[in-house]
């Protein structure tokens, strides 16, 4: 039953299709069998799973219950009841009175260097519905703790909130966390998000939301153990372990089957093994595109204009005589076979949005699904051809108008339906602006944060002078085209360098 909604749902929409982050050159990624799960069946993989926590009975006034967490319709489900009424306990935060859900995976295989990416939605209840990585020695790392529907209705707004956290132990101890927040646009519990994570290195903790990246966190010691893969639901009395108080449970919620359970579609897990990526999934290909590489296109007659990605007009147009930075795509593999178009003026994907030839082909997808997804068709002699798999008609752009908007029309690769292409860059991931403007750092020197402006990409490394990456958390503003860097409180006084991925570096002072 799964099966036959989700290929009607993808065929509609292709809504919950990501792509893991390209991957370096030369590598490609594979999945990790162990630790995915469709959960299509009608039990838990007891091969993969506990389906309870073995080495934690829960956080008070919640306790894990074997039975709470089950498998059905497609989907892990985890939901937390009532044990008790709290009117009958002597201590409503601290005896127990609600049984909350945990699923554990049976070995400690979760490793640094692997993507890990569930699609889930949260409970509705004043609780958290959770995916993170324990019991090691001595670390944690909480992927997404979010509140469905806090009681307490001064923190609503974590209903919208991404949470992700770090914490110590062991040989550690002591050591206070370092979290990472983002707004998403949706509540938790009103559909499903994906909550993405890249273990990049000890040092790199990067975290996706909807298939980009939204935050990274540069652990205050090094994450280099390996550790179990978790989700659970557990009740947080009080303002601790990273979470705000946000109030005990209704237990009209907790009886209430619509409200009280948290789903999790998927779990996939890929690791990096030499070789290189493949366009599984379809009929569509690549045909020579280069993938990761970042290029302008330009109409093969008419005026001869370069096609640019009108942000504010929400539309692509032929029309300009020279390359800057609205003129820069980058070519990516699409996860479901062939290619997507990545606007770097606004981190947009190129999609054609409905089957009217006359609706102007525009930067403003969010991922990618079906509407941003093509066939890249080599003609030859540097020109191709864009098919839209979702219309099945080519991107063109008329010879015969100067403001040439591009449309999806065309029934076959002719003149108006090619493009000149030329690589403009490597595979590197490139900041939105073009190479000639210059980031800005303020203030600087800096106390306890800083505000790098001219790049929304959080994946950026601060080093000291000897190069070594220093604890901070790391949130963008695509608003403002701006990075927020907050160091750790360990982080001492002296010359420190922000390095983009693009390359580009600044120095500031921290006092």
């Amino acid at each position: 039953m799964k099966l036959k909604m989700s290929i009607g749902i993808c065929a509609l929409f292709c809504a919950y299709i990501f792509a893991q982050p390209s991957p370096p050159s030369g590598k490609k990624w594979v999945k990790v069998n162990e630790l995915s799960d469709e959960f299509s069946g009608g039990q838990i993989n007891s091969q993969k799973w506990f389906d309870y926590h073995p080495f934690w009975k829960g956080r008070l006034p919640s306790q894990f219950k074997k039975g709470n967490a089950t498998q059905s319709g497609g989907f892990l489900r985890l939901k937390s009841t009532l044990f008790r009424n709290p009117n009958s306990v002597n201590n409503k935060f601290k005896d127990h009175w609600v049984d909350a859900a945990a699923v554990v995976s049976k070995n400690k295989s979760a490793t640094p260097g692997y993507y890990y990416e569930c699609r889930m939605k949260a409970s509705n209840l004043s609780m958290t519905s959770s995916f993170w990585f324990r019991v090691g020695a001595f670390s944690e790392i909480d992927v997404i703790e979010h509140i469905g529907n806090p009681a307490n209705r001064n923190v609503a707004s974590k209903e919208f909130q991404y949470d992700a956290n770090t914490h110590y132990y062991g040989k550690f101890a002591g050591i206070r966390p370092l979290d990472a927040k983002w707004t998403m646009p949706f509540r938790g519990r009103d559909r499903f998000h994906n909550f993405g994570f890249w273990w990049k290195s000890p040092n790199e903790l990067l975290f996706y939301y909807n298939g980009n990246q939204v935050m990274k966190i540069v652990p205050r010691r090094p994450f280099d153990e390996k550790l179990h893969m978790i989700f659970d639901t557990e009740v947080f009395p009080f303002e601790t372990a990273g979470v705000a108080n946000i109030g005990l449970p209704r237990v009209n919620h907790l009886n209430d089957n619509s409200k009280n359970t948290m789903l999790v579609d998927w779990v996939r897990v890929y690791k990096l093994e030499n070789g290189t990526p493949s366009n599984s999934g379809g009929s569509t290909g690549v045909g020579g595109a280069p993938i990761n590489k970042v290029i302008s296109l330009r109409k093969t007659g008419g005026n001869r204009g370069y096609v640019a990605a009108e942000a504010a007009n929400n539309r692509l147009i032929a029309n300009r005589s020279r390359i800057g930075s609205w003129e820069r795509f980058r070519v990516e593999s699409h996860p479901r076979g062939g290619i997507a178009l990545k606007a770097l003026v606004n981190n947009k994907y190129v999609q054609v949005p409905n089957t009217d030839i006359q609706a102007s082909v525009r930067p403003n997808g969010n991922g990618k699904f079906a509407w941003e997804r093509f066939e890249w068709e080599s003609r030859g002699n540097g020109k191709v051809a864009f098919k839209s798999v979702h219309t099945g008609r080519y991107l063109q752009a008329a010879w015969t108008e100067d403001n040439g908007v591009i449309r999806a029309r065309g029934g076959s690769a002719k003149g108006w339906e090619t493009f000149d292409w030329k690589e403009l860059s490597g595979a590197k991931v490139l900041d939105d602006l073009s190479v000639n403007e210059a980031l800005i750092a303020y203030p600087n020197p800096v106390t306890s944060f800083i505000e790098l402006k001219g790049t929304h990409s959080v994946d950026a490394q601060i080093s000291d002078i000897n190069g070594k990456l220093i604890p901070v958390r790391i949130t963008p503003s695509k608003e403002t085209n701006s990075i927020f860097v907050e160091f750790d409180t360990s982080v001492s006084s002296g010359v420190y360098f922000v390095k983009t991925a693009s390359g580009k570096t600044i120095r500031f002072v921290k006092k």
